[in-house]
């Protein structure tokens, strides 16, 4: 196990009420669609009936009624996509609920803070961003603008162990 804890626990333990995002910017659209159907077909989605506004019909379509909900953002159907995912796990080790924000080119990926978290869990949240910029070498990956890490440097320290390991 990595040190990962001691560098970024500043990241995960009090939970303040925010939902600290970290943003994978840059992104072909392919690879928006790659993270979330992984997400989508590794975790279950714990939003209450999410959806998405259709903007070719001017309605809210249910997010998961899509079978491709990343074609109709990359066509422009859609704007952007949310939902929240739990049951996600890397090594046999389960990742507290995770939301995901689609946009054509950029998507975050936000948590909240708190006591759930713990040394194996923020290992294996580590090593699902690694394997997400595995699947997408383009991503520049950093704190969201809008509701951003505690601590960018430490959080992205841990990171680069798990990114120069992949």
């Amino acid at each position: 196990m990595s040190n990962a804890w001691q560098i970024a626990s500043i990241n995960f333990c009090e939970d303040d009420g925010s939902l600290p995002a970290v943003e994978y910017s840059q992104l072909k659209t392919e690879s928006v669609g790659k993270i979330y159907h992984y997400l989508r077909d590794n975790g279950q989605c714990v939003s209450k009936s999410p959806t998405v506004w259709d903007i070719n019909e001017q309605v809210d379509v249910p997010l998961l009624s899509l079978p491709d909900a990343c074609g109709w953002l990359s066509e422009g159907r859609i704007a952007s996509l949310y939902c929240c995912f739990g049951g996600i796990s890397m090594n046999g080790t389960v990742i507290p609920d995770l939301g995901i924000f689609a946009f054509p080119c950029s998507l975050e990926i936000d948590f909240r803070m708190g006591t759930h978290w713990n040394p194996k869990n923020v290992e294996a949240f580590f090593q699902l961003l690694a394997y997400f910029r595995s699947i997408a070498p383009e991503a520049k990956i950093a704190s969201a603008e809008q509701e951003g890490l505690v601590d960018e440097t430490s959080f992205m320290a841990a990171l680069r162990h798990y990114l120069n390991e992949g």
